[in-house]
């Protein structure tokens, strides 16, 4: 991938979500952009499944379209930056790959698969080790079956909404608020 062809992808999302941008896409939240990215993502794998290379270019795009909307909002919010993303996907690569950025050796398919999944099952260990404790609501502070949601929306002050995929858990109360469309704000 040339630089500045994600350079000037970077570029256009900025400007249309920019003060002077598309009214339309300052509106969409980080959860509009899941729905898009999913279906995308289909439309992506059915070119694939049909080897139809024109559309596979085509749908390829419009995942890292919907992609780069996600990295941009994430970063408008304050959550993390799209280049932490990109750096901490190729960190966890390396690490998963042992056989060519370290000292392990596989010498066929099912050896670098193994080694792969073993990086990742250790990764997932360490995750749960340093897992939060989810015993109490994150919105109301109650404890009545308060369950792991992964996601809801906010709206920091003078941002859009954007749907907020950090670990949080919510009561039956709040979950059953969040299914509808009522948008989580905080002040």
């Amino acid at each position: 991938m040339k630089t500045n062809s994600f350079k000037r992808l970077v570029t256009l999302v900025k400007r249309l979500r920019g003060p002077d941008g598309c009214p339309h896409d300052k509106y969409l939240t980080l959860c509009n952009w899941a729905d898009f990215i999913d279906g995308e993502m289909r439309e992506l794998k059915d070119a694939i499944d049909s080897n139809d290379t024109n559309n596979m270019c085509e749908e390829l795009g419009d995942v890292m379209w919907c992609l780069v909307n996600i990295g941009s909002l994430a970063e408008d919010a304050g959550l993390f930056s799209l280049e932490a993303a990109l750096n901490g996907v190729v960190d966890k690569m390396m690490r998963r790959h042992p056989h060519v950025f370290g000292d392990a050796v596989a010498n066929t398919p099912d050896e670098a698969n193994a080694l792969y999944c073993k990086a990742k099952a250790e990764e997932q260990k360490e995750k749960a080790d340093t897992a939060q404790d989810l015993s109490l609501c994150f919105l109301c502070g109650g404890g009545s079956d308060v369950r792991d949601v992964r996601a809801v929306h906010m709206r920091a002050p003078g941002k859009s909404t954007v749907y907020m995929p950090n670990a949080i858990g919510l009561c039956k109360h709040c979950r059953d608020r969040k299914n509808g469309s009522w948008r989580y704000y905080h002040s």
